[in-house]
């Protein structure tokens, strides 16, 4: 049995959705199983929200109780605070690194579950298609700002993930651009 006592009460997923029913749900948030993090119930969808997941596929790293993402641009870390923000954490900073920690079990979940854990394994979220052009164009505008350059005459993007590439690829065909995927090899740790 449950019951709202209190801020942090806390209860299973599955009597989550008996208590949407009666209370609102943006007043709720869910916690880890060790009542160590908590995040939102309910996360409004926002060009904010999109920008920060964009910023995670092409730059961060979902570990078992938290998430990084590496930047050394001031105005990334921003927007990386907004979107911490978003699920009701706070952006800490690895000492001696340009590496942004966001913690907490759910987050990090919930970032692997919607986009990959790690580069080879990155996509986009199953839900981009439902997504306003706005909200999508900022999405795309996060990756291509960690992962994308401008050269002579056209954007290019790099990645590891052959899925990513192709989500991109199908993406951008909503706002006429016809992308291109081609392999190129380059030396990491010394291999091919």
């Amino acid at each position: 049995a449950w019951a709202m006592r209190h801020a942090s009460e806390r209860v299973a997923i599955e009597q989550y959705h008996v208590m949407r029913t009666i209370a609102p749900v943006a007043a709720l948030t869910i916690g880890s199983k060790n009542y160590t993090s908590t995040v939102p119930a309910s996360l409004g969808m926002s060009s904010e929200l999109m920008r920060f997941i964009g910023l995670f596929i092409a730059e961060g790293h979902a570990a078992g109780k938290y998430s990084i993402i590496s930047t050394a641009d001031a105005s990334i870390r921003s927007e990386l605070e907004v979107g911490a923000q978003l699920f009701g954490k706070v952006l800490r900073k690895r000492e001696g690194t340009y590496d942004y920690v966001v913690g907490g079990t759910i987050i990090s979940t919930l970032l692997k579950t919607w986009v990959g854990r790690v580069a080879g394994e990155k996509h986009l979220p199953v839900f981009w298609p439902q997504l306003s052009d706005e909200h999508l164009g900022a999405l795309l505008s996060g990756i291509f700002a960690g992962d994308g350059c401008v050269e002579t005459n056209s954007a290019t993007l790099s990645t590891v993930s052959r899925e990513l590439a192709s989500d991109v690829q199908l993406a951008l065909t909503r706002f006429g651009v016809q992308a291109r995927i081609r392999q190129k090899w380059v030396l990491y740790r010394g291999e091919r």
